[in-house]
């Protein structure tokens, strides 16, 4: 078995494409079946790939160095770990292979569990001193607000010693998460492991846990507003619009923007007008087209809804139409980004489905800015950069990230 893994942040280190090689393939058939979707990548990249110039990859002679390596192939893992190596010159996160029955772990909009991501506990080392989190070992990314983890006291941090009777050490992502799951109303036994050693053992009871995407509204005393959306789809965009409009007199709003991959272009354009007005939005632009943001009405003398202080948060989860918008408000000057450095290296893409039935995610129309910037792949660089996020502050204050840009808000208006 190997992995390809794309992780942008520690808490998204749960979403793994995870390629399983069936041993019993003979070395033949998979040499044939890598040589003739080594042709089909060449042909789908040469003539749809948003670069025409490939980003420097000499790309008419690429297959000549991977060809003989297919052909010396024993296994399919490693006909494909070739074909991975050349798709993966391109240096475009956007494009890559997909396995044709793989396993992702993936949100849903509904189950019935205890409300936590769970993912390798080695991604939680980027918030120690030194590394203390193995490969081996699953721990709890993220506790959902207002699920039975919650109240059972599950934190951040917390390695997954056993579930019931089930030793987990050495197990899946997809094995631990299974048997956490179960029938609502059923109790299941977690023993954990702290940060610090100490093991405990808690009963949590099932329940339905609900994951649709919200869109969450506060406004504080001090006249500060803070406004979350968990995708850009229009169902969201519109309750956002009406948390706006009835509050366009705070002196400071707090958009947070993180975790946001997805979302529709229109409703993304039409969030954008609210503080920008009447402006040029950018383009996706491929190698023979150009789709223009616009958002409804556009041409008119649209005014914006929201002119006051605006402060945008972004991090590694940050990525598609929610890098799209936090660019567009910095680079208007509209908004101050605050947090960590977002995703980059987004673009459109459409999913090329190999002869072998493996599937090419391919980058076919990359954005520009009015100014003329791009999202490259190191992302955008926040005004206000937010680091040194302990482990003890996830466990302690459930997002320090954003009470310390709440806090930086405040000094900003004494």
């Amino acid at each position: 078995m190997f992995k390809i893994r794309k992780v942008r942040s520690p808490f998204f280190a749960a979403l793994l494409v995870v390629m399983l090689f069936p041993a019993l393939v003979s070395a033949q058939g998979a040499v044939q079946g890598a040589l003739r979707d080594l042709d089909a990548i060449w042909g789908a990249v040469w003539d749809e790939y948003a670069d025409p110039f490939f980003n420097g990859v000499d790309w008419h002679r690429l297959p000549d160095s991977i060809r003989p390596r297919i052909l010396a192939a024993e296994t399919e893992e490693e006909a494909y770990m070739a074909l991975a190596d050349m798709v993966a010159a391109l240096g475009d996160p956007s494009t890559f292979l997909v396995e044709p029955n793989p396993y992702f772990a993936f949100f849903e909009t509904e189950y019935a569990g205890i409300g936590v991501l769970i993912g390798l506990a080695s991604s939680l080392n980027a918030y120690t001193d030194e590394p203390s989190f193995s490969d081996e070992e699953i721990a709890v990314l993220e506790v959902f607000p207002g699920t039975p983890a919650e109240g059972s006291g599950v934190l951040v941090g917390d390695v997954i010693v056993r579930v019931d009777d089930w030793d987990a050490s050495g197990a899946s992502v997809d094995d631990v998460s299974s048997r956490i799951r179960g029938p609502v109303g059923t109790p299941v036994e977690l023993t954990l492991r702290a940060p610090d050693g100490e093991l405990r053992t808690v009963t949590i009871v099932r329940e339905r846990v609900d994951l649709r995407p919200t869109t969450t509204f506060e406004r504080f005393d001090d006249d500060l507003a803070y406004l979350r959306l968990d995708t850009l789809l229009s169902e969201q965009v519109a309750a956002a619009k009406e948390h706006i409009a009835s509050n366009a007199d705070v002196k400071h709003l707090i958009l947070d923007l993180r975790g946001i991959t997805s979302g529709e272009p229109v409703a993304t354009s039409e969030l954008a007008s609210w503080f920008l007005g009447n402006v040029s939005l950018g383009a996706f632009e491929s190698r023979y087209d150009r789709y223009a943001l616009q958002a409804p009405g556009a041409g008119s003398e649209r005014l914006p809804v929201y002119k006051n202080k605006l402060t945008v948060l972004i991090h590694g989860g940050t990525s598609g139409l929610g890098e799209v918008l936090a660019l567009l408000l910095s680079e208007y000057n509209r908004a101050t980004l605050a947090g960590q450095p977002s995703a980059g290296g987004f673009s459109l893409t459409r999913m090329v489905l190999l002869p072998s039935g493996w599937g090419l995610n391919l980058s076919i129309a990359r954005y520009v800015s009015p100014g003329g910037r791009g999202l490259h792949a190191e992302g955008l660089v926040p005004d206000v950069l937010i680091e040194d996020v302990t482990l003890e502050e996830l466990r302690s204050e459930g997002d320090p990230v954003l009470n310390k840009v709440l806090a930086w808000a405040r000094s900003q208006a004494e």
